[in-house]
């Protein structure tokens, strides 16, 4: 009987690493970078410099988006989680959809249009010109 106890208690001590293992496993997925709350907060610090950020790539043919997270995509607050892409297209010549998560590095622009120019595929104002995609 005490053989079968700590069979027991080997395997809910198991199942309890193994829970531990996958929950932390699943909220990298949709990780945060912080930094990515500092360029729409504050874009104009930023403006004309290179930065680096982490975040949920949404690329296809209506959208060069850049969101904080997964659920923030989901949600679609663009505004308050998304940062428009420029020169994206380069680094995913032959994708169709891309949804993924991606480091990006590049010239940040609290204004990415220039002048009156409308572009059905940006999701706000801020954004990158891309320089490097992981």
């Amino acid at each position: 009987m005490r053989g079968s106890r700590g069979l027991i208690d080997g395997i809910k001590t198991g199942s309890v690493v193994a829970l531990i293992v996958l929950g932390a496993s699943c909220a990298s997925v949709d990780a945060e970078d912080p930094r990515f709350s500092e360029l729409i907060v504050a874009p104009s610090a930023y403006d004309g410099r290179t930065v680096e950020v982490r975040g949920f790539l949404v690329l296809d043919s209506n959208s060069r988006h850049l969101w904080r997270s997964r659920t923030a995509e989901r949600a679609g607050l663009a505004e308050a989680d998304c940062l428009t892409l420029t020169r994206i297209n380069r680094f995913f010549p032959e994708s169709g959809v891309v949804r993924r998560e991606v480091t990006v590095r590049g010239i940040f622009r609290s204004e990415i249009t220039r002048g009156n120019v409308i572009d059905l595929a940006m999701c706000s104002d801020v954004g990158i010109e891309v320089d490097s995609v992981e």
